[in-house]
């Protein structure tokens, strides 16, 4: 599809980009989603591909929102370089060299499913490639907790580094939806991941007390799915208003 940032963004006609069929990440047909392979030419490197990343990610968000009814697409950016959504909207955005994820949801229409927290849901996604060789040793050492690293199954090497990459994947993808309602930082070691990979869901739960309404030991349900070499990893908060017929309980 050719994808024209949105009216009251910048006015970049980006390239054709292969869309990526997906089963929904969320359980509610509010949470809009859109997947995608990014462009293989030109090939670019450092800056000028992270630029590209960063071009199309908000491109494909201004689509969504105005296709959900924004009165606007344009998606700030924060001091912190987080994504700053339209008022009434929540949203997340991923990439990897190889592929892209946006998430949008209107807030009310979320709030309505959760009326005893308002202002309290948001939403995440990340995605990541399926890690390879040495750096599976180094992700288990730096990102995954004792409780994490200590989980050990006859596993193949290849079962080893999709189960790896999923937790880290998670534990990006909770921070995306937990850090724009704490508004503060929390470390890989905050939260335990537990995989479900046969039902293709995670449960992440806190160690320490993130906010009044985030205490220790909270669980946050997510999904997660293998496409093409890689990961994507979903998360919703509050957990049981957004996701229907999840067996993690």
């Amino acid at each position: 599809m050719n994808v024209r940032v949105a009216p009251g963004a910048r006015d970049v006609c980006l390239p054709t980009v292969r869309e990526i069929a997906l089963p929904a990440l969320w359980g509610i047909p509010g949470i809009r989603q859109r997947i995608v392979a990014l462009p293989t030419e030109p090939v670019l490197t450092g800056e000028a591909a992270r630029e590209r990343e960063f071009r199309l990610g908000r491109a494909i968000a201004a689509q969504l929102l105005l296709e959900h009814g924004s009165a606007t697409g344009r998606v700030g950016v924060g001091l912190d370089r987080s994504p700053q959504w339209p008022p009434g909207f929540i949203g997340t955005i991923s990439h990897s060299p190889a592929l892209l994820g946006v998430a949008i949801a209107r807030r009310d229409a979320v709030e309505m499913r959760v009326a005893d927290a308002p202002g309290q849901c948001g939403i995440g996604i990340d995605i990541e490639p399926i890690i390879e060789g040495a750096a599976v040793e180094d992700i288990r050492r730096f990102c995954l907790c004792e409780e994490e690293r200590g989980v050990r199954r006859p596993l193949s090497s290849r079962e080893d580094a999709m189960t790896v990459t999923a937790i880290f994947s998670a534990k990006e993808a909770l921070f995306k939806c937990l850090y724009p309602i704490v508004g503060s930082f929390f470390d890989f070691c905050d939260v335990v991941i537990e995989l479900n990979l046969q039902a293709a869901e995670i449960r992440g739960q806190l160690k320490r007390a993130l906010s009044p309404e985030l205490p220790v030991g909270t669980r946050v349900l997510g999904r997660c799915r293998f496409i093409e070499q890689h990961v994507v990893t979903a998360f919703a908060w509050p957990s049981s208003a957004l996701f229907e017929n999840i067996t993690y309980l």
